[in-house]
């Protein structure tokens, strides 16, 4: 799991071998979980065998959600936009909500106050929230301000949301 995430449901209930949609074509890295032997195995070795074999440095998306993509297409028979579960039972896709509820080219949202209560409405069904840090690093959190990381933040990671200072 990234670390510019906020876990705010247990993932215990969701098993092994998964991975969520972050939009219609693309399977995210943000939050993956393989088991260690069988498929889930076989699902990253064949990532960290494609990672050897055709690393590009300044490619993020290519080592990440593309590398995801592209190799549960080829084990799972997916298409864009297909549906993974429906052919491979010992593999779960989850849908956007669960760990992408927020797409990145929004991320603002997590910084506005005035959003706050939207973006809360939108995590009905997640488990996992990403904040996109890739865009979001530079942003401010003002400790008590209202911004939607920032309530996240207070009840989900109490302890570093309440002891960091002026800015989470």
């Amino acid at each position: 799991m990234d670390i510019d995430v906020v876990s705010i449901r247990p993932l215990d209930e969701l098993g092994t071998n998964y991975a969520g949609w972050q939009d219609e074509y693309t399977i995210a890295s943000g939050v993956l979980n393989f088991a260690p032997d069988g498929f889930g195995h076989q699902i990253l070795t064949e990532c960290l065998l494609d990672v050897r074999d055709n690393f590009q440095p300044h490619e993020w998306s290519t080592n990440g959600p593309l590398l995801v993509t592209k190799t549960l297409a080829r084990l799972c028979g997916i298409t864009q936009g297909g549906e993974l579960s429906s052919k491979r039972r010992d593999f779960t896709d989850y849908p956007i909500p669960v760990f992408y509820p927020v797409y990145y080219t929004k991320w603002r949202l997590f910084f506005d106050q005035t959003k706050a209560k939207y973006v809360l409405n939108m995590l009905n069904d997640t488990y996992v929230v990403h904040i996109w840090n890739k865009m979001s690093a530079r942003e401010l959190v003002t400790v008590g301000s209202g911004q939607a990381y920032g309530l996240l933040a207070d009840k989900y990671c109490p302890k570093a949301y309440r002891n960091c200072g002026i800015n989470f």
